[in-house]
């Protein structure tokens, strides 16, 4: 979990689905602090095939970067398992 200076909860696991998210499972979910409410427009696709979790999250000003196991993410990129790091715009 990393908070954002603008209120936004980046919650980062072994799950398949986040409540309030429907489509395509995720490992990352980005909450608003203030309402609890899901931020639908946040979806990167972290590929993977169990088990595999985002173990550590970091943010910089514009960044948020996550660590863990999983084979590759949307953005390209493919590994066997072994841990991996991530970042996306925010």
């Amino acid at each position: 979990v990393t908070v954002t200076p603008d209120g936004l909860v980046y919650i980062g696991g072994h799950f398949a689905q986040f409540v309030g998210t429907t489509g395509n499972p995720t490992l990352l979910a980005a909450v608003d602090a203030a309402t609890g409410a899901v931020d639908p427009n946040f979806a990167p696709r972290l590929y993977t095939s169990y088990p595999a979790g985002v173990w550590a999250l970091a943010t910089s000003a514009t960044m948020l970067y996550a660590g863990g196991d999983f084979t590759g993410v949307s953005s390209g990129g493919v590994n066997n398992h072994v841990p991996y790091f991530a970042a996306f715009s925010g």
